[in-house]
């Protein structure tokens, strides 16, 4: 069994312990005061819920089957289809495994569900997407897989443009940048930008028949998108899901949100297209 709680303190880094005890340290920084650590009992309280959903979840690159119940309490139980269970309560998020458990399966479950439900009973919430700092400050890179978040991203960075996160950004309760999250599928350290910039623009990259350009969104759009883009919400207890509609709300009224219309290209002229999709990110705003 392990045990993430939020320990209150800052500094701390991620340590994830197998069955024999041993712990293997996590080589990624993480928020300050998330820290798991083994436990021999559920120390809480917790009544099985009475009624379950199923979705499937990305995690670490891969779609996971998930089933989650919510007890009425606060309390959630998330169960992954390779058996190990998550029980979270408030601030304590305990992953349930058996001698079987592998250990990648562990630490995928806490820094996913777990960890994110741990961060947005701070207000910190999490969205599917890649960050870059251009011209304007932090442009977010946001929407569902196959929209080319992760190629713009990359090679952004090659132009010079720092590249802070991929795959997931986590944004405070003033939409402001967190720091680096313990990303499950890339390196991180080569994530790291050189400062904390503001956030400048929400951009969806999407495909069109026409040229590249930036269209602006109205803030009810956003919002549609910033709940669709979210991580893990529907995971949470009541309480972590009335912060996040508000924050969902802030962030649409305050940062300016565009869709990214880029050309249909075939892979030879892709280069070309994602160049002039960045030109683009350089000049309008």
């Amino acid at each position: 069994m392990f045990w993430l709680i939020d320990r209150g303190r800052s500094g701390s880094s991620l340590f994830v312990h197998d069955i024999a005890g041993q712990p293997v340290a996590c080589p990624w920084p993480l928020w300050a005061s998330a820290q798991p650590i083994a436990a021999p009992n559920i120390p809480f309280e917790f009544a099985e819920p009475t009624r379950y959903l199923r979705c499937d979840a990305q995690l670490g690159g891969r779609t996971r089957a998930l089933t989650f119940g919510e007890n009425g309490g606060g309390q959630t139980v998330v169960r992954f289809d390779h058996g190990l269970e998550l029980w979270i309560s408030d601030a304590i998020v305990v992953a349930q495994v058996s001698q079987t458990t592998a250990q990648g399966d562990v630490q995928e479950a806490l820094l996913g569900p777990g960890l994110l439900s741990l961060l947005a009973t701070k207000g910190l919430f999490a969205l599917h997407a890649s960050a870059i700092s251009g011209p304007f400050g932090l442009d977010l890179l946001l929407g569902p897989s196959g929209q080319g978040k992760s190629t713009l991203a990359r090679v952004a960075s090659q132009q010079g443009w720092a590249r802070y996160a991929d795959d997931l950004v986590v944004l405070n309760s003033a939409g402001e940048f967190a720091g680096p999250f313990p990303q499950l599928k890339l390196n991180p350290p080569f994530l790291q930008g050189p400062n904390q910039p503001t956030l400048g623009r929400l951009l969806w990259p999407e495909y069109h028949a026409g040229p590249p350009g930036l269209v602006a969104l109205p803030p009810a759009e956003v919002r549609k998108r910033l709940i669709r883009d979210s991580v893990a919400a529907l995971i949470f207890a009541p309480a972590q899901l009335s912060l996040h509609l508000n924050w969902v709300s802030r962030l649409s009224q305050t940062v300016p949100g565009f869709r990214l219309c880029r050309p249909h290209v075939d892979i030879d002229t892709m280069p070309l297209a994602t160049a002039d999709a960045l030109s683009v990110l350089r000049t309008e705003r």
